[in-house]
């Protein structure tokens, strides 16, 4: 019926409180204004019965092994009780009954599951036509309701309804936002080291290599891997092996411009896309990151470096063609002796 999760905590939560503090703050706010103009007690019966259920629930919602019955405690109130007495005593279809309706679909439909749900929505649609067959075949059932009463109600309750109704579709609207940008990261992030990946990386290739041909901006790519990683996970564990890629992203993450952008590009490779960025500056800031790897107490078992190709975009350059020397200047580095940054310029 209701799902008692870190979600739970940000969004149903939040609608459930809503709606509790609408109850109570409508109530009171209406409760004072009948006293204020000087109607009869029994115009704010079901403003009492109201502030008396929902405070109850909001208590109750606090002890979270009572949380779920409480919740279904107080929707049967409200449809059961506290609609049907409210209509009949307070002038029939011309009070504001049918305004709280939205507010108890949606949040029915979202707090409660399975066949509660059904129950509770289907409850809901049986519950007004009930009360307007009364309405029509016995008026004299239902309390003729003073014009200034009705007048007074409506200039609190419809504000307060708008409001609430508001406060509820922003939560779905936070969830929303929320929900598609965990998302959005998650398409561009990699699971282990939290940078970025290669779907990322590649789209960052074309809108430097756009920005180029627009404004003539150079960039240079650096493609690093680590030496020899194939002996951490065989010697130490693929745990090791992981331990060791995270530390590596982060050291390099860390000693990069916010501007750049790196990226795990697959296995132990890794990329970093640096705009406004020549050849020469890419070459010493491989060097940098080069040495700081060298430096670096990973782990005391074996000794970590790593070997980095660089190159600068080129006008003629697809990003296949980019991609392609960065490959081969990385290999070139490899070839001559690891731990070493070599560089293709064209």
């Amino acid at each position: 019926m209701m799902r008692r999760t870190s979600f739970f905590l940000t969004i149903e939560q939040r609608l459930y409180s809503i709606l509790l503090i609408f109850c109570i703050s409508l109530s009171v706010i209406s409760i004072i204004g009948n006293l204020v103009a000087g109607f009869p007690l029994y115009l704010s019966i079901k403003w009492l019965l109201l502030v008396a259920a929902a405070s109850a629930s909001f208590v109750v919602d606090r002890i979270k092994s009572e949380a779920a019955e409480g919740m279904l405690f107080f929707y049967l109130f409200l449809v059961a009780v506290f609609l049907p007495y409210a209509f009949i005593e307070s002038g029939g279809s011309n009070n504001n009954a049918l305004g709280y309706t939205f507010l108890l679909v949606v949040s029915i439909t979202y707090l409660f599951k399975g066949r509660t749900r059904v129950f509770l929505i289907s409850l809901l649609v049986l519950v007004f036509p009930a009360l307007l067959t009364i309405e029509y075949f016995f008026p004299a059932l239902v309390r003729d309701y003073p014009r200034t009463a009705q007048y007074i109600d409506r200039m609190i309750q419809v504000p307060v309804q708008l409001i609430a109704v508001f406060l509820v579709v922003l939560q779905f609207s936070k969830a929303y936002d929320r929900t598609h940008r965990e998302l959005t990261d998650l398409s561009i992030t990699d699971k282990l080291t939290q940078l970025k990946n290669r779907a990322c990386l590649d789209e960052r290739i074309s809108e430097e290599l756009a920005r180029f041909r627009r404004y003539g901006e150079t960039f240079s790519v650096i493609l690093t891997d680590i030496d020899f990683f194939k002996e951490v996970n065989d010697n130490f564990g693929h745990q090791k092996g992981d331990e060791v890629l995270k530390s590596f992203a982060g050291l390099v993450e860390n000693n990069i411009r916010e501007t750049d952008t790196i990226g795990r590009w697959g296995g132990e490779e890794f990329m970093i896309i640096i705009p406004n960025c020549s050849h020469r500056q890419g070459m010493g800031l491989a060097e940098k990151l080069r040495a700081l790897v060298e430096k670096h107490d990973f782990f005391k078992e074996q000794k970590i470096t790593c070997s980095f190709g660089v190159t600068e975009v080129q006008p003629s350059d697809s990003p296949d063609d980019l991609l392609l020397r960065a490959d081969q200047a990385l290999y070139l580095a490899k070839q001559t002796g690891r731990n070493r940054v070599a560089g293709i310029k064209e």
